[in-house]
């Protein structure tokens, strides 16, 4: 009996070999796995810090946040050497990635034991417990879900335990009641972690042989998914919002056109399902055509029949709410199902024609057992294979950026999903924490002062959170260095060297040798290069022209500010005498009045540097310098960047470069307040610098 239960380890052996040869491949969750993972891991971070109002909720992924959070706070007790949850976070994030991994992996094999030694402990059928236990192998998706941090990989665990459940209600080997509530603890767990779960609820239904149990099963569902999703809750009217866009736009995340279903893009969706995940389909449809088959015979198996229609409802449903919004992992906790089912149509199949053969087709299934983690593992090695170069790529220039440019000011250009430096993954979490994202760039801002980020997918520079200019990063340095993921944007990866090149040469066209630009790295999907600048030519280009409004007089008819220009500073009606940072007003703003002064610039120049300045005194971070054209989407910045603190008093500081798209154009520049309490502004200066 020992000697066979010892057979039940091999499997989740074999599975826990194949996650550590794909957690080595991939290596860190910062080189291409931004999104989802370190979405997923900050939302955990704020649930295990106490801050209940996630920003991610879609999924709505609050189980695995739950379980996150748990393992975060014993990795925080254990390794954080005083520091607070945040700050150990933001200067070791992959220390998190590794333990939250390395915690959902060791689940994830303790489950499948699991699952073998309940099967084979209610059924007595050894074979049936080995050949359920491969499920994580027929499908890729399924193999990496398991190795990085997100819904699906918390899918798996509770499927999982869900077969086990199923194994166990069909062989009425538990009291019913009992199964009655961990199936609504399952269902419950899996609905507050995707969305797409929610058809899962369906079998149980089928199976349960009182309607009371189905009506405990419901209302218990309803409950715990509730209590365990409050993030949600507390959300509730987001989360409504998010909902009806899924619903009734035909793309993916909510957006595309407003209908519910493009009947184009779902055929070509459920095309490539079948053409994908090869197993899943045909197991599919022979699943429905027996379904089918079987519902004209006038006798039906008491479980087989139900067990079977219940399931082909679940797989049609996940058919074809993934065919309305593509990802082939949203099909996993149907996927999760293959072997089971593949099993009992083998079974139902044997019971009905006692086949002569039988003993022949219990031989083959060692023989698929073989065959599916062969598939598995042979998929897994392809896919590693097809990333390699990237991955090899990127940690090289992690290893060079992490040993020989630390502390030194960097600009870094990422792609979207992933880059060799962790401050872009930082960056890029920090921007999903919602309303404590000022918190988070505030630490960020204190820990790395000299790091800077440009987009090329919108052509803006930032320090951390705010919008700056490349003149405004150039005139503070003598040396600095400028990393570039060269799959950053669609050109190839010569174009997109020589217009890094062109961007940082182009005050060279009016002066000699302002800017020099070295590559000191090189490898295929990576450079880094070492940027001179001769700061005093650069400064010295620029004539600079000043508008000062300090808030202290007002015009004739009492509409405006005066300065020291023909500029009209709106007045808004909000001067006070409470405090000011120099001489006696200044302006109040609080959530009823939000709008502090603004000015109106026409005919702004190409080349033009518009450095714009504001003291301010408030208790949190939402007071913001905004400058915009009549039509936003051609041109909008924003800044709350504390450059300095006097007396109480912050200055905020916003920076842009006029380029073509708002070249002669109007730009209106306005001081604005989104905050929940209020603030002072005063001392409104702007400085118009010409080459």
């Amino acid at each position: 009996m020992f000697s066979k239960k010892i057979l039940l380890f091999l499997i989740p052996l074999a599975l826990f070999l194949s996650l550590v040869y794909n957690l080595k491949e991939i290596n860190l969750a910062t080189i291409r796995t931004v999104d989802p993972e370190y979405i997923h891991l900050v939302s955990s971070i704020n649930l295990a810090n106490g801050q209940y109002k996630l920003l991610s909720i879609e999924n709505p992924a609050t189980s695995l946040y739950l379980f996150n959070a748990i393992v975060i706070k014993l990795t925080h007790f254990l390794v954080a050497n005083n520091r607070s949850l945040i700050d150990d976070y933001l200067l070791f994030p992959e220390k998190y990635v590794t333990s939250v991994r390395a915690s959902l992996i060791l689940i994830t094999l303790l489950s499948l034991l699991g699952l073998g030694l309940i099967v084979y402990k209610y059924t007595g059928n050894l074979l049936q417990a080995l050949f359920l236990q491969t499920i994580p192998f027929v499908s890729i998706e399924i193999l990496n879900s398991c190795t990085i941090i997100c819904p699906e990989n918390f899918l798996v665990i509770i499927m999982i335990w869900y077969i086990s459940l199923l194994v166990i209600l069909r062989k009425n080997a538990f009291k019913e009641i009992y199964i009655v509530f961990y199936f609504s603890l399952l269902v419950a767990l899996g609905m507050a972690t995707k969305l797409t779960f929610i058809p899962l609820f369906i079998p149980p239904l089928f199976l349960f042989s009182k309607n009371k149990y189905r009506f405990y099963y419901l209302a218990l569902i309803g409950s715990l998914a509730l209590l365990i999703a409050f993030p949600v809750v507390i959300q509730y009217e987001r989360f409504i919002t998010w909902v009806n866009g899924l619903i009734f736009h035909s793309g993916l995340y909510g957006t595309g056109e407003s209908k519910i279903v493009d009947i184009h893009l779902f055929w070509e969706n459920l095309k490539k399902i079948f053409n994908t995940e090869i197993l899943f389909s045909l197991t599919y449809i022979f699943l429905f055509i027996t379904t089918v088959f079987f519902s004209f015979r006038k006798k039906k198996s008491d479980t087989a029949f139900p067990f079977l229609l219940s399931i082909t409802i679940v797989f049609t449903i996940q058919i074809a709410l993934t065919s309305k919004h593509f990802a082939i992992r949203y099909l996993i906790p149907s996927m999760m199902l293959t072997t089971y089912v593949i099993y009992e149509l083998g079974a139902l199949y044997l019971l009905y024609y006692k086949l002569l053969f039988v003993k022949k087709i219990k031989t083959t299934f060692p023989f698929l057992i073989l065959l599916i983690i062969g598939l598995g593992l042979f998929s897994l090695i392809q896919f590693n294979l097809k990333y390699k170069d990237h991955r090899e790529s990127r940690m090289g220039a992690y290893y060079f950026i992490e040993k020989k440019l630390a502390g030194k000011p960097i600009i870094i250009i990422p792609n979207y999903f992933g880059s060799s430096s962790v401050k872009y993954s930082l960056y890029f979490s920090a921007i999903w924490t919602g309303k404590y994202r000022d918190q988070y760039f505030g630490k960020l801002n204190q820990l790395f002062p000299d790091t800077y980020l440009y987009f090329p997918w919108n052509g803006k520079y930032n320090k951390w959170n705010s919008e700056t200019s490349l003149l405004d990063i150039l005139t503070t340095y003598d040396d600095m260095y400028i990393y570039c993921a060269l799959d950053a944007t669609i050109a190839t990866e010569e174009d997109f060297n020589q217009e890094i090149k062109k961007k940082f040469d182009y005050y060279n066209h009016f002066g000699e040798n302002i800017t020099k630009i070295k590559k000191i790295y090189s490898s295929k999907y990576d450079a880094i290069y070492k940027l001179s600048i001769d700061r005093n030519k650069l400064i010295n280009l620029y004539h600079y022209e000043e508008i000062k409004c300090d808030m202290e007089n007002l015009s004739l008819d009492g509409k405006y500010f005066e300065t020291n220009t023909n500029y009209r500073f709106s007045f808004n009606d909000n001067r006070t005498t409470a405090t000011a940072f120099s001489g006696k007003y200044s302006q109040f703003l609080d959530k009823e009045h939000p709008w502090g002064c603004s000015v109106k610039i026409s005919d702004v120049k190409l080349g033009s540097h518009y450095e714009v300045t504001l003291w301010k005194k408030s208790t949190d971070m939402n007071s913001l310098i905004v400058a915009t054209t009549e039509n936003s989407t051609d041109f909008y910045v924003s800044s709350n960047y504390v450059s300095q603190v006097k007396n109480g008093w912050e200055r905020l500081k916003l920076t842009f470069d006029v380029d073509q798209k708002i070249e002669n154009k109007q730009i209106q520049i306005y001081i604005w307040y989104n905050g929940e309490g209020n603030t002072f502004v005063d001392d409104f200066q702007i400085r118009i610098g010409s080459i």
